[in-house]
């Protein structure tokens, strides 16, 4: 996890942004409103960052967006999402760790 963290400020500026935000906002409220579609849409590209891009820690954290239910950690991923805009040394490795085992 942290190797794929690591990456994220190497992210290059194809790297949809304006969806991620869309996507966190809903983070509080995973129901019917979920945009199930910009998840989809999100996850389709990361083929398309860069060859450096751990595909395979990317698939392992993808595949669990299926089945959010009781169990998810709301608090870890907002305090995860929070930090979209500046992955930096105040980036929340502790509960990325959590949130995705």
């Amino acid at each position: 996890m942290r190797e794929l963290t690591r990456n994220f400020s190497g992210w290059n500026e194809s790297f949809p942004y304006k969806e991620v935000r869309e996507l966190t906002r809903n983070l509080s409220g995973w129901n019917e409103s979920f945009p199930y579609k910009e998840v989809r849409e999100l996850t389709r590209n990361l083929s398309g960052w860069n060859e450096s891009f751990p595909y395979k820690e990317a698939r392992e954290l993808t595949r669990n967006l299926s089945g959010w239910n009781e169990s998810f950690p709301y608090k870890e991923a907002r305090e995860l999402t929070r930090n979209f805009s500046g992955w930096n040394e105040s980036f929340p490795y502790k509960e990325v760790r959590e949130l995705t085992r």
